[in-house]
């Protein structure tokens, strides 16, 4: 029951009032408790365990498509479909049709193909709640404009890349990283009063919009879920972060971004002599919390003495390269840090 008070409150149905305005145009309905009994009867996690469902599933199921499709209609461009809870993003059926739904026929389909709306069914049905089907407007989302945001007492302590799983570095994220954590900034201190809790976790989606010569960087919300350790901490880490200072974690360019220390952009004639090098290598170990073993350590100051010998771009490399494969054992990203 604590569990289900706690998630609850994220539901989109349970937002406060005044933050959908923060959001994409969004409606929702409830559910009935017959419509609720059809669409786990008819999910494919249900027909796995052997039972098939019935004529009156398949009925409800119609008449709930056809209920959708009245929602569906004000999006021209098509809806993304989902419960109030989660989406069905662990469906093939809606990665198909890349969760952009022009009838509700489709949108049911992908709801029954989805383990995360059948388990959301049921913990509805043990705790007494309605759920809700939520129809929102389809809008393109590319992977680099997704960010995981944590809020502690309604005060943002964290900013994640959202899509980390391949560890991929997107060149927009490293380039505008400035301009995206302020559009965030400024979009928290729109919502904190309004967030239906204290400790959440948010999603934003980041849009940067063109008006003549002004360019507005802006932040839009997509989701709230709980501040718990079933929410996907993406690159931070539930057991090991405090998330006591605000920290933008995002793959980095390594190592190019190192390489430019040593060498100019079009000509491999070197620029920093020893000291310089030391010094830029002792700051970005210091950046990125890096903790080095002593044998890491003793390679450390074998390439800084190889440097001041004869100093080459290779060496340089070799030196980060040892920074590098510590960082990743450590902490298993590149991100940087910035702080309140």
């Amino acid at each position: 029951m604590e569990y289900f008070e706690t998630v609850k409150q994220t539901y989109v149905e349970n937002w406060p009032a005044g933050l959908m305005n923060h959001s994409i145009s969004t409606v929702h309905f409830p559910l009935s408790e017959d419509e609720v009994n059809a669409l786990i009867n008819m999910n494919y996690m249900t027909v796995e365990d052997g039972r098939t469902p019935t004529e009156d599933d398949l009925r409800i199921a119609a008449k709930l498509a056809e209920r959708i499709d009245g929602y569906i209609a004000q999006f021209p461009r098509g809806a993304f479909v989902r419960l109030g809870s989660r989406s069905p993003k662990d469906s093939y059926e809606a990665h198909k049709k890349s969760f952009r739904y022009h009838s509700g026929r489709e949108a049911i389909t992908a709801l029954c193909d989805s383990e995360r709306i059948h388990d959301d069914l049921h913990l509805a049905k043990a705790n007494n709640y309605t759920p809700h089907i939520v129809v929102r407007e389809w809008i393109v989302i590319k992977p680099w404009q997704e960010f995981r945001c944590f809020y502690k007492n309604r005060r943002l302590v964290g900013i994640s890349q959202y899509n980390y799983l391949k560890r991929e570095v997107f060149p927009e994220v490293v380039e505008m990283a400035g301009s995206i954590e302020w559009a965030i900034r400024i979009k928290s201190g729109m919502v904190a009063n309004l967030l239906p809790a204290d400790d959440v976790v948010v999603d934003y989606i980041y849009k940067q919009r063109k008006y003549g010569n002004e360019i507005i960087n802006e932040a839009i919300m997509l989701e709230v879920n709980p501040f718990i350790i079933y929410t996907d901490p993406c690159l931070f880490n539930w057991s090991k972060d405090k998330f006591d200072q605000l920290e933008f974690r995002y793959y980095g360019q390594f190592p190019k971004e190192i390489l430019r220390l040593v060498k100019e952009e079009n000509h491999h004639k070197l620029l920093v002599d020893a000291k310089t090098l030391e010094e830029n290598f002792r700051q970005y170990v210091k950046d990125y919390k890096i903790e080095l073993t002593p044998k890491k350590s003793r390679e450390v100051e074998r390439y800084l003495g190889l440097y001041k010998i004869e100093p080459s771009e290779q060496i340089a490399y070799e030196l980060f390269s040892v920074v590098a494969d510590q960082a990743y054992k450590l902490s298993g990203y590149w991100y940087r840090k910035t702080s309140i």
